[in-house]
């Protein structure tokens, strides 16, 4: 009787520790390392503060292209160049973000097989440009996102991101650009 419970045990054991492996191998194919790219979309949200005149916000919408590189299962490397789309007008005076490019490191938590929330931080070149005067700023970027799939090697993003927190050499002026993008990748 007791052989036959060992040799029970074994088959259960052998049993679970196949089933672990498969579940192993299912979870290794889903983080292989793998490019993307895929198409964006920018709600820039920027504050103009002046002391002594007070503050004004300027928005935008631009449009752009996402390309990556997941090289684990918690880090990837992402290129990312937007352009305008709309432009604010304040006064008559035309104010526009005419483009913001960047290269971002992003640390992923996988939360579920179809979610996970992300980190983001990086350099950026930001072109602005009042009426006809155009200037670029480069500056350090930050932000928090999440991406849902079901399966398929279609993502959805939504994230945070600070593109632009500078005074630019005046004392008594600051200026913060904030953007909400929704972006679609596609796993290559």
């Amino acid at each position: 009787m007791k052989l036959y419970n060992i040799y029970k045990l074994l088959i259960i054991t052998l049993a679970c520790s196949q089933l672990s492996l498969a579940h192993a191998d299912e979870n290794r194919a889903i983080y292989d390392n793998y490019g993307y790219l895929g198409l964006g979309y920018s709600y820039v949200d920027t504050d103009i503060s002046v002391t002594d005149l007070g503050s004004t916000s300027i928005n935008n919408s631009l449009l752009g292209a996402v390309i990556g590189y997941q090289f684990i299962q918690n880090f990837a490397v992402e290129f990312r160049g937007y352009g305008s789309v709309s432009e604010d007008e304040i006064a008559g005076i035309d104010l526009e973000i005419e483009s913001n490019i960047s290269l971002l490191a992003k640390g992923i938590l996988p939360v579920h097989q179809h979610f996970n929330v992300y980190g983001l931080v990086g350099y950026g070149t930001i072109k602005g440009s009042i009426d006809s005067i155009s200037e670029n700023e480069s500056s350090f970027q930050f932000g928090v996102g999440m991406g849902i799939n079901n399966g398929s090697p279609l993502e959805l993003q939504v994230e945070w991101l600070r593109i632009v927190d500078d005074n630019f050499g005046l004392p008594s002026t600051n200026v913060t650009a904030d953007s909400i993008n929704i972006n679609l990748v596609y796993r290559m």
